[in-house]
């Protein structure tokens, strides 16, 4: 008989688990097919376990007057531990039980789009079985394969009959979401945000893959009185990254809080330069132009760890960006760390190794590269410090001739207001304000020349700085290794005689050997993580090496503009105060 002419009672009835005798061994017979909707052969075998697993309301007793189908002993399988049933009865087994798992689909499963009739058909033939009495149930919402697709979220076709699974919903909306941005571009990033973020991310996969970070550091405000005032921070995060729960959020943070993600950094990626914060200041702190030099500082080392390729999938710079409880979650990470490193102080090997023993050499530096950079650095250090110095001696100049020009200004206003020629009052208090307006140019031209050559400049001992703790870091991880080769090398001396005297009893001789293999694969880790630190200290360098010279280029290129501009204001105000005054025009000759 085909499969598909089986009638109700016959589902039911091939339907039914068969009593084994055998237990049932998972290599004796290949598995069921995970995918329920792919065409099967003619027969297949079935393990017992899957045909008892059966959903606890299908095991429920039928109710009254409803006949039960009776199982003839020649459809029992006693001698086998797997069932041979038809094809189309051990596909309509299947999908029953996927309709039971609520929690996902069943692996290998074909997407839902793909649920045509002609796929179903190969399945089981749902308009020859009666939706009440047949063994998969009634049909949900008595759809037939012909109208099971149903019209949600702006024209998004989803199966009906999947429409309750977890997660289809939600993939629904994602599919009506990226229709509507490959509209329209430019609304998903005109969403309102909050606090905490808004607006789920509907981002296409190639943006997903080189995720883009837009990171801005404003809103200063002091909060707080006396011993505990400080400045906060709003932190707006805009980003392609799937990583993040929303693409556009903002959070709170204070200057702590940057020093704080800083060091975490450092500890989580050895050898890897992290853009640092400006320094502390005690004095002026709440300055505006100190303020907003910090603000500055303060973005621009955001950005650059968020487009940094490592740095940007750390962990703790998505909590730093994100999270609005970051000073209690600092805190309870911190008790973590204390607890561990105590837990660690109580003796074994990895207690030893952290830091019982002591290297007893010194460290010199083999590796001409690292001389020769650790020089440069060194020598590169105090260059941009003097550069630094002098560059804020010509910002005082220019605030020093400001004032100066301000003086001479309200000087020449005071002499127009008791002269008594009109003419040359007019000349003269026209002077005094364009020495007032070139004042206010040497004042803007100081603020330029801080906030292009300076910042980069402070921005670059800052980096020096990290450079020297990642060879800080290099220089720890190589002693490291050396403690732990002298430890390995006196563990295997002590093994050694030990073993030559052969006294020592073979549970306590199989105990040192398996400590001895323990510090020796300890001392293989850290001599690969100590090539590994050198490899990325090297990438860094020529990285650093890179962005150093676009940034200085930049910053000169940009600081000669806004000189070029100043001299053109100042030549333009002179102009037209010589024209307006007229000067070098012949006077009229009195008759």
């Amino acid at each position: 008989m085909d499969a598909d002419d089986l009638s109700a009672s016959q589902w039911d009835d091939v339907a039914t688990p068969r009593p084994v005798a055998a237990p049932v061994s998972p290599t004796a017979s290949p598995p069921l097919d995970s995918n329920p909707f792919s065409p099967p052969p003619t027969t297949e075998s079935v393990p017992a376990e899957l045909l008892s697993a059966e959903p606890e309301e299908e095991n429920a007793p039928a109710e009254e007057g409803q006949p039960q189908p009776e199982t003839s002993p020649s459809k029992k399988q006693s001698t086998t531990s797997y069932a041979t049933v038809s094809a189309a009865a051990s596909r309509a087994r299947a999908l029953r039980m996927a309709r039971s798992r609520k929690s996902s689909l069943p692996a290998g499963a074909v997407a839902p789009e793909a649920l045509t009739p002609e796929t179903l058909a190969h399945s089981v033939v749902f308009e020859d079985i009666d939706p009440v009495a047949n063994p998969l149930g009634p049909l949900e919402n008595d759809h037939t394969p012909e109208d099971r697709k149903e019209e949600v979220n702006g024209g998004i076709e989803i199966p009906s009959e999947w429409s309750n699974e977890r997660g289809i919903q939600s993939a629904a909306e994602s599919a009506a979401a990226a229709a509507a941005a490959a509209a329209n571009p430019s609304a998903s990033w005109n969403q309102p945000t909050t606090s905490s973020g808004s607006g789920q991310k509907h981002i296409p996969v190639e943006q997903a893959a080189n995720p883009t970070f837009d990171i801005a550091v404003g809103d200063p405000i002091k909060v707080g009185e006396l011993t505990s005032a400080h400045t906060v921070y709003n932190v707006r995060t805009r980003t392609t990254s799937k990583a993040f729960r929303y693409f556009d959020f903002t959070v709170t943070r204070r200057y702590r809080d940057f020093r704080w993600l800083y060091h975490q950094l450092n500890n989580n990626n050895p050898g890897i330069i992290v853009p640092a914060p400006p320094e502390k200041q005690a004095v002026g702190r709440f300055d505006e132009s100190f303020v907003e030099g910090r603000r500055a500082a303060l973005e621009k080392m955001l950005n650059k760890i968020a487009h940094h390729p490592v740095l940007q999938h750390d962990p703790d710079l998505k909590m730093f960006l994100e999270t609005d409880t970051l000073s209690s979650e600092i805190k309870v990470r911190e008790r973590l760390t204390v607890a561990q490193n105590e837990a660690k102080g109580g003796g074994g090997i990895m207690g030893s190794l952290g830091g019982a023993f002591q290297f007893n050499g010194k460290f010199v530096e083999v590796d001409e590269w690292f001389v020769d950079k650790r020089a440069y650095i060194e020598a590169l250090d105090l260059q941009l410090k003097a550069l630094s110095r002098a560059l804020d001696t010509v910002i005082v100049q220019r605030k020093e001739l400001a004032d100066t020009t301000s003086d001479f200004a309200n000087a020449l206003t005071l002499l127009g207001e008791v002269e008594l020629s009109r003419p040359l009052a007019t000349a003269i208090n026209g002077l005094a304000d364009v020495e007032q307006r070139i004042r206010d140019l040497h004042e803007r031209q100081g603020l330029q020349d801080m906030l292009t050559l300076g910042d980069t400049i402070d921005e670059y001992v800052r980096l020096i700085d990290s450079i020297k703790t990642v060879f800080s870091q290099r220089q720890k991880s190589y002693l490291s290794w050396q403690t732990a080769e002298q430890e390995l090398a006196k563990k295997q001396q002590y093994l050694a005689r030990v073993m030559r005297q052969g006294k020592t009893p073979p549970e306590r001789l199989a105990s040192m050997q398996e400590e001895v293999a323990e510090y020796e694969r300890r001392v293989y880790s850290l001599r690969v993580g100590y090539d590994d630190i050198c490899k990325t200290i090297k990438s860094e360098f020529e990285k650093f090496q890179k962005e150093k010279i676009e940034d200085f280029r930049s910053s000169v290129e940009t600081y000669l503009e806004s000189a070029v501009e100043s001299q053109k204001e100042a030549i333009e105000m002179w102009e037209t105060f010589y024209e307006r005054q007229g000067f070098g025009t012949p006077e009229p000759q009195q008759a």
